[in-house]
Parts: C-alpha cells; structure tokens; sequence
C-alpha cells in the first residue's frame, strides 16, 4: 500500500506553512482508496475554501495523520520537500519508505523528457482523462493538493502496472525493502 501526499503551502517568503494537505491510498495492484483532503484555516494567506476537513494548523491534525500515514510509504513528487514539512511539525513521524516519482521518472527516461514537472508528466504520458474521473470538488485543478496527490498516484499506478517497470516494486517489496 502506497500513500500518495501533497502539501500546498504559503512558499517560502512566508516560511512554508501549510494551505493544505491531501493523500490518497494506492494498492500494490494499482487500485486507488478513498482520498483525504484537509485545509488549515489559521495559516496567513489561507485559502478561502470548504473543505470538508480543516484545522487551524497542521500541527493540530496530528491524531488524523498519525492513524493514516505513520509506517506507511509516502510518495510525492518531490517527496522530500512533503515529508520535510511532516518531520518539521512532527518529530515523531516515521514513513516506512518514501518514493520519489519525479526521481523516479527521471531515472527511467533520462534526457528523453525536458520538463519533468507534474502538469508535464499527465500531459506525455495522456493521463488528462483518467485524472477528470476522480473529480472531487469545485477546487480539483493543478497545484492543488488533492488534485496532485492522485496526478502523482497516476504517474505511480502507470509503473506499477507496466510488467517491465512493476519489478521496481515487487523485486523490493519481497525483500523488505521497497524503497
């Protein structure tokens, strides 16, 4: 089971605190579970938003991402920059493993592909129509957390179920060490 993350935040003039947080789980088969997606309604520059979660910080949703996302393996693209802002709030967060689809896209295809970003990526690899099935809500659009979270679970489900790429997974998971 993969946990597919993605924080928008206020960027760095104004110290990287979160807007919003989104996952969705993804099976080793590919299949896609029931997403989660929470805004933080104290942060200055928040977003004037409904979203069906909200807390006045991330660090107050801290019970809700321990129960989903401790021990597990997160996936980002640009992981590290998610799970830094996890490990800053929660000192105790641990992740089974994280995995990188924009490292990993760039290992696969090298200087095959200029521009690796998200929106570039669905784009080469004609995932458009698959991302509008998952339409949650009137803010579903690029560069919002959830909408991010399962363009990164595409890009993800498309090794996992190509035969000559799934090995990246299975050969690792078998041994323990997936990621």
């Amino acid at each position: 089971m993969f946990f597919c993350i993605d924080f928008e935040s206020t960027g760095s003039a104004n110290g990287q605190e979160p807007l919003e947080f989104a996952w969705v789980g993804l099976t080793l088969d590919g299949d896609f579970l029931k997403p989660r997606e929470i805004g933080f309604k104290n942060v200055t520059g928040g977003r004037d938003l409904n979203f069906e979660e909200t807390y006045p910080h991330l660090r107050d949703a801290w019970p809700l991402i321990n129960e989903n996302l401790q021990g597990q393996f997160l996936v980002g693209h640009n992981i590290s920059y998610d799970h830094a802002l996890l490990v800053k709030t929660f000192p105790a967060f641990k992740a089974a493993g994280l995995i990188d689809t924009l490292t990993l896209y760039r290992q696969l295809y090298d200087k095959q592909i200029d521009d690796y970003s998200l929106t570039s990526l669905m784009s080469i690899f004609q995932l458009g129509h698959k991302i509008d099935e998952f339409v949650c809500n009137d803010h579903f659009e690029p560069h919002r957390a959830l909408y991010d979270s399962y363009a990164c679970g595409l890009l993800l489900q498309r090794l996992l179920l190509d035969e000559t790429t799934r090995t990246l997974f299975t050969q690792q998971e078998a041994q323990g060490e997936l990621f």
